[in-house]
């Protein structure tokens, strides 16, 4: 039986009952979507890149570290103006590249150039072990904020005050890695966000946008050269963003046919 075989009523209630079962369906995809980024994600992607710090970016022995040379295997779509492409006319000349930190206290870096696979965890996870060792929540949650240039309390300014805030954020990340480092107000914030008892659980893949970069001394991967992990933040991609969109006028659309 087609439409033109029943009465304007009844077909009325049969486009509606269509028109809020794919509502319906885009409000499960855009949940699922919500949940985990592991849909856009570059697990498993490989390349190489050049790293350095920055005089006016980093204290001690761990970030702020900058990213650079990556070409197409990379992208700093995922970072803010005061995350990416910090030093264009330095020498070297660090564009495009992004700022990031490190998640082992006891594994370094090495000579230029570094080969990396993404990955959603640490590989013979520094201090505190775990092969793989992932990532925690809080992790994910502050580097988010700080690569989108919003992470409350970090002075972007470069020099002494950006130090300072790159060795809090440091060691509050270590803290979280289970790294040693320091509970600080980088971590409370983490807390408040995540939720008290969330901070140190495993990250979703993906969870806020932010991978690992497992490196290495060469393109194949040996562990024997298993270098420094490093954090990496991807944008969404305004997928899901747009599938929410479409849903609520779905949802504008049932509510002016049943007057809800």
């Amino acid at each position: 039986m087609s439409l033109k075989d029943v009465t304007p009523g009844a077909r009325g209630r049969m486009m509606n009952g269509r028109m809020f079962r794919n509502v319906m369906k885009m409000m499960a995809a855009a949940i699922a979507l919500s949940a985990t980024s592991a849909w856009a994600g570059p697990i498993g992607d490989t390349g190489q890149f050049n790293q350095t710090r920055l005089a006016g970016y980093y204290s001690g022995n761990g970030g702020e570290f900058t990213v650079y040379g990556f070409g197409s295997s990379l992208s700093n779509a995922g970072y803010g103006a005061q995350t990416r492409d910090q030093d264009p006319a330095g020498d070297p000349v660090t564009a495009p590249g992004f700022q990031t930190f490190c998640i082992e206290f006891n594994e370094f870096t090495g000579g230029d150039p570094t080969y990396f696979k993404v990955n959603s965890a640490a590989v013979e996870g520094g201090v505190s072990g775990g092969n793989p060792d992932p990532i925690s929540k809080g992790t994910a949650w502050l580097y988010s904020q700080f690569a989108a240039g919003t992470l409350a309390g970090y002075d972007y300014t470069v020099g002494g005050a950006r130090e300072a805030a790159a060795l809090a954020l440091q060691h509050a990340i270590w803290y979280l890695e289970g790294e040693g480092g320091a509970a600080n107000a980088f971590y409370d914030a983490a807390v408040a966000a995540v939720g008290a008892g969330n901070e140190f659980a495993d990250a979703e893949v993906g969870e806020y946008g932010v991978y690992v970069l497992n490196t290495y001394a060469t393109a194949d991967h040996d562990i024997a050269g298993k270098r420094q992990d490093f954090l990496y933040r991807v944008p969404d991609g305004g997928t899901t963003v747009a599938l929410f969109g479409a849903v609520l006028a779905g949802l504008g659309a049932l509510k002016r046919t049943y007057r809800i």
